[in-house]
């Protein structure tokens, strides 16, 4: 007998809280669907290796929310990702940061250049192949390796429809991303795609 799970979003300071009611059989959610993605990820940077949940909400082409957070629930990061501007609160910090879509204003979540377009196009489940990016694709289109000329490399692995690990690579940096699970996001949860500065924190804007 399938059993249901159910997600609540609570709007506090920056969290966006994921709660199982119970499990339920991996199924995949349509990619034109509002979603939510389970994932995990172990990060190595600067000599540091950290392990850090992140959970995803997907407006699709539209916007990507994205709850990091670190061993014991601390909170890392909120970003959220639109095709013009990121913006992301850092609770630890206690920084509001703006910026435009590009990979100096990520780098304080993955302490590395990450191009934004990447991460969209692996979140969207696209073929991230564009100019200086070249992809091989499986046999129903699926990108299995990419390599760019800065020498980025990513490799994914499917498990079944729904789980999959991304291997990313880029000189000393080095991020295991594993996809654990997906819903649907409800249609009433549109505070989800809005990040606003938290009171007392400082502001800054990348230009």
């Amino acid at each position: 007998m399938n059993k249901e799970k159910c997600f609540y979003f609570i709007p506090a300071l920056t969290t966006l809280l994921l709660f199982s009611c119970a499990e339920k059989p991996h199924v995949p959610v349509s990619t034109e669907a509002s979603r939510l993605y389970e994932t995990k990820a172990q990060i190595k940077a600067n000599g540091e290796t950290n392990t850090v949940k992140i959970q995803l909400a997907v407006a699709p082409q539209k916007a990507v929310r994205m709850e990091v957070t670190a061993t014991l629930g601390v909170s890392v990061a909120s970003v959220l990702l639109t095709p013009k501007e990121i913006r992301m609160v850092l609770p630890q910090q206690k920084t509001f940061i703006v910026g435009p879509f590009n990979e100096k204003t990520l780098y304080p979540v993955f302490k590395e250049p990450l191009n934004p377009r990447l991460l969209w196009k692996i979140i969207h489940e696209q073929n991230p192949s564009e100019k200086g990016f070249v992809c091989k694709l499986n046999a129903i289109a699926q990108p299995v390796s990419c390599d760019g000329t800065d020498g980025l490399h990513v490799e994914w692995v499917y498990e079944t429809p729904v789980r999959k690990r991304i291997e990313l690579k880029h000189g000393q940096f080095e991020m295991s991303w594993i996809f654990k699970d997906q819903l649907a996001l409800p249609t009433y949860q549109t505070e989800t795609f809005v990040l606003k500065k938290p009171e007392g924190y400082k502001e800054i804007v990348i230009k």
